[in-house]
């Protein structure tokens, strides 16, 4: 069905789907149904769509939201309908009932015996309503009275009842067809159904579920394996068009004819839509040879002749099986078709062929070799053929061939004969020449009159085609588009074209024809264009008819049948279209719709569109969908938008998309305005409006802006006191921090280190061990300069740090004659992400280790031991000895240590309690020994945070 908006809705086995020209919204359990089956659906007299599901429940579709109900009795609903006073009634299996609004009130009419159920009803002759049930006799009430008029003798399963403008009553049923009542088929109280046109007999004992009629008051009949049938009663015009013709299916279960003529078909395997009335495409898969149609030959009987390079198609009468030929032409094949009062012909490169054309085959009557190529043939007075060919004009009279003319010829690429009896010809050397024809003694005489130029892009651009009416002269080219002249006297004056800049589809023109005075029919690389001329070419219109009937292929010729449909040759098959006066059509006022509004914040909410949208400041991203409900070319129909109250000042450019996103929208009144643009991209004067406000929070009002001023201004005040503050106890921090660094530096290049390293040296040299001090030495060095590169930074990499501890190492263990061995166990992830840790930070306490700890073991292997591992957001650093522990430590050293040793702890511990100031205390440092019963060994383990700040 279709409501008022025009938008289009389907009851499917998996729900309802609406289409409103732009998209479909598709509703299914997910959306609200306890099943899916739909039995009907109609929209009431309110604007309030009703849905039936076979049974108790029904649903309302309110602001795109379904609302179950129950039906007021236990009845379930098969049909809806609406008689001519606006009274509803519903057909259910109980019986038949008056509907309103959800409740049911009961009528006296039998609801059968065999099956239960009253399938449908239709109103007929204003008093009567006809009862259709399944396997029962069909019934006719009073429908004031409620009394049996009559009823047929015959037990028919009726589907569906459709009363047509004339009054007649076409019956839908299984097993009878289509069964037939007039307003005269009661007579004496009893039901005599009519006779069926002859066409419809062959259907007499199949299924039919629906009939409609469109405004030609031609019906349309959808069968059950039979596909559709459309028959019209005043003119006796009969069709049956099945899968062959295009259907996509031969089982249809509905029909439905819109408000702009279209019929919709619905079938097992979808939708189908039958637009414009009569567009026909005949290809491959209707039995052509192939796709490609370069000519079509109208013959009187309506029936029709194709022909391409794969051969030739004969389509004909009432659409029957297409039937193939292969002419025999070798190689070649037929480029045009012609027709002659002596009979049909067609021509290829070097062979013109006379066909014999019969009711069941076409064969080839005679062949005429030709001399020469030839690309293009006109008729002469009906009975005299003029072909075009490469150095030459040559006449076809009596079966016989002869040269017309060789004059000015040079390989001739199309020929017209203008209503002066002129010859014009074009070659493929961009030349135009007009011959006066005449016939003298029965003898055709051709007299060149004219001679031009024509004006191409290159050397690749050529003439394809021209025409010819009163002096206007036309002629179109692969590349550039059209050119218009005029002739006056004996010359050709005023030059004009036109190409896809002016509108033309495409630039490439395959053929030209003039329609009448004024309009000139174009065939184009993209489809078929209609220019409407004023009378001296100045002005001009063109309008796409391509697009208005959905076409996109090249179109090769065009000519009209005999009922005056126009057959489009092209290479997508041959296409009957009903007629190219469109502009009416084109230049009606689109409808427009806003069909939804969106929140994208919350989805599930879904506003109405019919009254001011008002929101809160923090639900301001909105989506709006809209849609222009005309179906026949709803493809092609795009949309421009305006928001007024934004800083959008012009409309938008046309899109095909039918829906706008507004994000992000600031509290304020929107004005949202939206027109659809037809197929020449011109906008409709329907516009479609959405008014929405976006309201302020609290912090966006005047006052709280005032507030807000007071507070900045104090929160200024007292945030630069404690900034100031802040600055002031960063700097001692810096200061302080300076200080203990330099100290640490000082502290651990003790003079007894340096000196001691010194003596090794000397030793070294003394005892002539060069070697081992040339490398005691780089070793020292090398110390020497690490130290001094990381003291000028607060932090280094820790990979850095730690070559200069195993420096240390190295040198101390030197020193000390190899006493001890030491290893490093560091996590490998701390190197690759190039972790940072103060400088010498680790040192003193290696150093305490070794000197205090491990220097005095006497018995057993000393063991020194440096970890860096992860533990969650800490680094933890681990120096662990198995020395002789920190109290006979400090009982061997107590007079004997040393001040610098002493400091450089001291100035360790300020420097890891002012990193831990920095860092909110995350870094502490713990001191343990190893085994407390035999007092041997110390742990220290320093923890930092894995993000370490000094500053």
């Amino acid at each position: 069905m279709q409501d008022k908006r025009g938008f289009m809705y389907f009851g499917t086995p998996s729900g309802l789907s609406i289409f409103d020209g732009s998209a479909f919204t598709n509703y299914d359990l997910s959306k609200g149904f306890r099943h899916h089956f739909i039995s009907d659906l109609k929209e009431l007299n309110d604007g309030e769509l009703f849905l039936f599901t076979a049974g108790d429940q029904y649903y309302k579709l309110v602001n795109n939201k379904l609302l179950p109900g129950s039906l007021s009795q236990k009845a379930a609903v098969k049909n809806l309908f609406c008689d001519k006073s606006g009274k509803w009634y519903a057909s259910a299996f109980e019986g038949l009932y008056i509907f309103n609004d959800g409740s049911l009130k009961n009528l006296p009419v039998d609801r059968g015996k065999t099956f239960y159920g009253i399938n449908c009803i239709a109103q007929w002759q204003d008093s009567l309503m006809i009862i259709g049930r399944s396997y029962e006799s069909l019934d006719i009430y009073n429908c004031k009275t409620w009394q049996l008029v009559t009823r047929s003798k015959e037990k028919i399963f009726v589907r569906n009842i459709f009363v047509d403008a004339d009054g007649n009553a076409w019956i839908s049923s299984i097993g009878n067809g289509i069964v037939l009542l007039k307003p005269a088929s009661i007579l004496n109280k009893q039901i005599v159904f009519e006779k069926l046109p002859s066409p419809l007999n062959a259907f007499s004992k199949t299924e039919f579920r629906a009939v409609v009629q469109d405004k030609e008051k031609n019906l349309w009949m959808a069968g059950i394996n039979n596909g559709l049938i459309k028959y019209n009663p005043e003119t006796g015009n009969f069709m049956h068009i099945t899968i062959d013709q295009g259907l996509i299916s031969n089982t249809i279960f509905s029909l439905y004819c819109d408000r702009e003529n279209n019929i919709w078909i619905g079938t097992n395997r979808g939708i189908q839509k039958l637009v414009h009335k009569n567009v026909f495409i005949y290809s491959s898969k209707q039995g052509l040879p192939a796709e490609l149609v370069l000519d079509a030959l109208p013959l009187p009987d309506s029936s029709i002749i194709t022909c391409g390079y794969s051969g030739v198609g004969y389509i004909q009468h009432h659409l029957k099986k297409i039937i193939r030929w292969q002419p025999p032409l070798e190689d070649e094949y037929f480029t045009k078709l012609l027709s002659l009062q002596t009979g049909y012909f067609g021509l290829s490169i070097r062979k013109l062929v006379e066909l014999d054309i019969s009711r069941k085959k076409i064969t080839a009557k005679k062949i005429y070799p030709l001399p020469e190529h030839f690309r293009s043939m006109v008729a002469l007075n009906d009975n005299i053929l003029l072909l075009g060919g490469d150095s030459g004009i040559l006449i076809f009279q009596n079966n016989k061939t002869d040269w017309l003319t060789r004059k000015d010829v040079d390989h001739i690429s199309s020929m017209t004969i203008d209503q002066n009896s002129i010859l014009w010809t074009t070659s493929l050397k961009n030349k135009i020449v007009g011959y006066k024809i005449s016939v003298h003694d029965n003898k055709v005489i051709a007299d060149e009159i004219y001679q031009g130029q024509t004006i191409t892009d290159g050397a690749q651009d050529y003439v394809q085609c021209i025409a010819v009416h009163n002096n206007f002269i036309a002629y179109g080219t692969s590349q550039s588009g059209i050119t218009f002249l005029t002739t006056n006297g004996k010359n050709i004056t005023g030059k004009k074209r036109i190409d896809v800049s002016s509108g033309l589809g495409n630039n490439n023109i395959y053929f030209l024809t003039w329609y009448n005075d004024s309009v000139l029919l174009a065939g184009t690389g993209e489809g078929i264009d209609k220019i409407i001329l004023s009378r001296n070419t100045d002005s001009l219109s063109i309008y796409d008819i391509s697009k208005f009937y959905n076409i996109s292929s090249s179109v090769y010729s065009a000519k009209m049948d005999a009922p005056g449909n126009i057959l489009l040759a092209t290479e997508s098959g041959l296409i009957s279209i009903p007629g190219i006066d469109i502009e009416q059509e084109v230049l009606k006022k689109l409808p427009i719709t806003i069909s939804s509004i969106r929140l994208l914040n919350y989805p599930d909410s879904i506003p109405a569109t019919n009254s001011i949208l008002k929101l809160p400041y923090y639900i301001n991203n909105i989506s709006i969908s809209f849609a222009s409900a005309s179906f026949k070319n709803e493809k092609n129909i795009r949309y421009t938008y305006l928001l007024q109250g934004s800083n959008q000042a012009n409309w938008s450019n046309p899109s095909a998309s039918a829906n706008v996103e507004l994000s992000n929208l600031s509290p304020g009144n929107y004005h949202f305005m939206v027109k659809p643009v037809d197929i020449y991209g011109k906008p409709s004067s329907s516009t479609a409006i959405a008014d929405i406000i976006i309201e302020p929070a609290f912090w966006q009002t005047w006052w709280f802006y005032v507030l807000l001023g007071v507070l900045t201004i104090t929160g200024v005040y007292f945030f630069a006191r404690r900034r100031i503050q802040s600055i002031q106890k960063e700097a001692g921090f810096k200061t302080k921090i300076a200080e203990t660094e330099m100290m640490a530096l000082r502290a651990q290049m003790n003079p007894h280190f340096i000196f001691n390293c010194m003596n090794i040296i000397d030793g070294f040299i003394i005892n002539n061990q060069k070697e081992e001090a040339q490398e005691f030495l780089q070793k020292f060095s090398k110390l020497i300069r690490l130290v001094l590169e990381n003291s000028q930074h607060q932090l280094v990499p820790l990979q850095q740090d730690l070559q200069a501890l195993q420096l240390y190492i190295e040198l101390e263990r030197t020193r000390f004659n190899h006493h001890f061995e030491y290893i490093f166990k560091v996590d490998e992830g701390l190197i690759e992400e190039n972790y940072k840790i103060p400088p010498l930070l680790l040192q003193p306490y290696v150093e305490n280790a070794i000197v205090h700890g491990l220097m005095n073991k006497e018995h057993g292997k000393a063991e020194l031991q440096i970890i860096i591992k992860k533990n969650k957001d800490h680094i933890l650093a681990i120096i662990e000895d198995n020395g002789i522990g920190r109290k006979k430590s400090m009982l061997l050293n107590t007079q004997n240590r040393k001040p610098q040793q002493h400091l450089g702890m001291k100035v360790t511990a300020k420097r890891i309690e002012l990193i831990g100031q920095m860092n909110n205390s995350r870094v502490t440092i713990s001191v343990n020994d190893l085994h407390k019963e035999e007092d041997t060994g110390t742990r220290v383990i320093i923890s930092l945070p894995d993000d370490l700040k000094t500053e």
